[in-house]
């Protein structure tokens, strides 16, 4: 269903740009073979989420989102569910902006950011692997068919790293515990379903 969406949004965008008009396409309803109407939520991402990741308390859970670092977070791995060309992009962005913040100063080095994040978070740079691959190709505006269980590892890994980032702040940034926070390898580790 969001194959259909991508593809008429797509026709709309290149028939409306040219006019200097934009819209978003909104799917209420499909037409059934039995000639009736089904409604669907096109935006509807709950099958994508693995909802065993976040081990938190609403409560928790809401304050800790108060972090600008978390709601964009949060506001990427949304789009790489919706984004269905764009997954890999927007994971590895949901991961670069946690990475981002382990420094005050934007002009810190990036290799020394990521060696901070894998070490608070106790996150190998095996973990990393797939998403920055699968991703790419996407950050260098080359577009490629992005199979279902690769946007699936993309978005679980945006998710896993969230979830420790998470639990980071809610320790006061201090480094995570390896007896509670094992070091984390691969997506499948986590217990995520297997690809």
């Amino acid at each position: 269903m969001n194959l259909v969406r991508f593809f008429t949004q797509s026709l709309y965008d290149t028939a409306l740009l040219t006019t200097g008009v934009l819209c978003l396409v909104n799917f209420t309803s499909v037409y059934l073979p039995n000639k009736s109407l089904a409604q669907i939520n096109i935006h509807d991402v709950s099958s994508w989420l693995q909802t065993n990741i976040f081990d938190f308390e609403t409560e928790t859970l809401f304050a800790l989102a108060n972090d600008p670092v978390v709601r964009i977070a949060i506001a990427d791995i949304k789009y790489a569910c919706i984004e269905l060309d764009l997954t890999a992009l927007f994971s590895f962005r949901s991961i670069e902006g946690i990475m981002n913040s382990f420094s005050e100063n934007p002009e810190d080095d990036r290799k020394n950011n990521w060696t901070l994040l894998r070490e608070q978070l106790n996150i190998s740079r095996d973990f990393f692997k797939p998403v920055e691959e699968f991703s790419k190709l996407n950050r260098h505006a080359k577009p490629f068919g992005q199979l279902f269980s690769n946007r699936q590892i993309c978005i679980s890994s945006a998710m896993i790293v969230l979830q420790r980032y998470l639990h980071y702040l809610k320790n006061g940034k201090a480094k995570l515990d390896s007896n509670k926070f094992p070091e984390i390898n691969t997506v499948e580790e986590f217990g995520m379903k297997s690809f």
